[in-house]
């Protein structure tokens, strides 16, 4: 049974109309973090702007598993509809990334049995215990350690995702909502009570439900943008879980924060006993 991974970078785009983040701490998360992402052992893709920068990396860190796609973003069909939609209203966010992740995996999945994109960024010390990371975390974007999450990103991490999902999709689940339901149905012309909302930083599964996924997607998206409006992809998938329950296993949470979760003073965050982080989903899954 074959599972890809997909992925991208994309850096150097804020502004009309990608508005990717400018600083250079976010650019090194996403690459530092990849370079734990490929200790998995499986085949990645990985779609970017910066090919000579990831191929540096990667020589340098003798990772041999990753194939380099450069693609600017402009280049994706969802990106072509956004442009037009922003040129009239001018939403100022970075959705070309996120539409990306379901045209990415629309290009690659027939090669698999399971595909799954997952954020490059995802190895971030925000998300995970200190548990999770043999390393000293010192928050330095920089320090390739603070990345190293070789507890959660191991050779056993998508396996036990696989046998998790089965013959369906995985779909996380989030019960704090980030998203404005009123503005989502009246974008998407639904009805639906949210009580929570799926987030992209995983996204696929087994590949025998992702042309359900692709077409819901493209029917509800294609609804926003006849209003001239545009619509999270997270939202969008949240409503494709409410409505195909059937096809989707799924980890709901409701805080991303943990036990080292820290404010800006320095003070642990304590979230109520019952709440279920985030970081919960890899003991979850086994």
């Amino acid at each position: 049974m074959k599972t890809t991974i997909v992925t991208a970078i994309y850096f150097g785009l804020d502004g009309f109309p990608f508005y990717t983040w400018p600083h250079l701490a976010r650019y090194e998360r996403y690459l530092y973090s990849l370079l734990q992402i490929s200790k998995m052992g499986l085949p990645i893709i990985c779609y970017t702007n910066k090919r000579e920068d990831i191929e540096k990396l990667l020589l340098e860190h003798n990772v041999t598993n990753i194939q380099i796609i450069e693609k600017d973003l402009s280049e994706f069909d969802y990106s072509k509809k956004l442009l037009e939609v922003k040129k009239v209203n001018p939403i100022e966010f970075y959705h070309e990334i996120d539409y990306a992740k379901l045209e990415i995996l629309k290009t690659h999945y027939k090669e698999s049995d399971y595909i799954y994109w997952i954020d490059a960024g995802l190895c971030y010390w925000s998300l995970w215990p200190n548990k999770y990371n043999l390393n000293k975390i010192d928050g330095i974007s920089s320090n390739i350690q603070n990345y190293e999450f070789s507890k959660v990103f191991n050779n056993e991490f998508i396996p036990n995702i696989n046998n998790f999902v089965n013959d369906k999709l995985l779909q996380i689940r989030n019960t704090k909502l980030w998203y404005n339901g009123t503005d989502t149905n009246e974008a998407t012309n639904r009805n639906h009570v949210y009580k929570w909302f799926a987030i992209g930083g995983i996204i696929g599964g087994n590949v025998k439900y992702l042309p359900t996924l692709f077409e819901n997607f493209d029917t509800l998206i294609d609804i926003a943008f006849s209003k001239n409006d545009i619509v999270n992809h997270e939202a969008v998938m949240t409503i494709i879980g409410l409505e195909n329950k059937n096809i989707f296993e799924s980890f709901v949470f409701d805080t991303w924060y943990h036990e080292d979760s820290l404010d800006g003073l320095g003070e642990v965050i304590v979230e109520p006993e019952e709440f279920v982080s985030f970081s919960n989903f890899v003991e979850y899954i086994k």
